[in-house]
């Protein structure tokens, strides 16, 4: 499942280093959830609100529906 880690992170002019500070999500675990070689289904709810509260946006923003 596609997500919109990437584009959201840029959006807000954000570094992985600037979310991990937000966050305290690893920056290994940032970077394999925007290449896709960690699927965004796999992690915790806490982890997706984390993500979330740092774009300010829902969970749901999070996942890319245009598959």
């Amino acid at each position: 499942m596609k997500n919109n880690l990437r584009e959201l992170r840029k959006k807000n002019n954000m570094s992985q280093s600037d979310v991990l500070i937000k966050t305290g999500i690893s920056i290994t675990t940032i970077s394999q959830l925007e290449t896709g070689r960690r699927d965004i289904k796999d992690v915790t709810f806490e982890t997706a609100l984390k993500f979330a509260k740092c774009f300010n946006c829902t969970t749901e923003d999070l996942i890319n529906t245009e598959e």
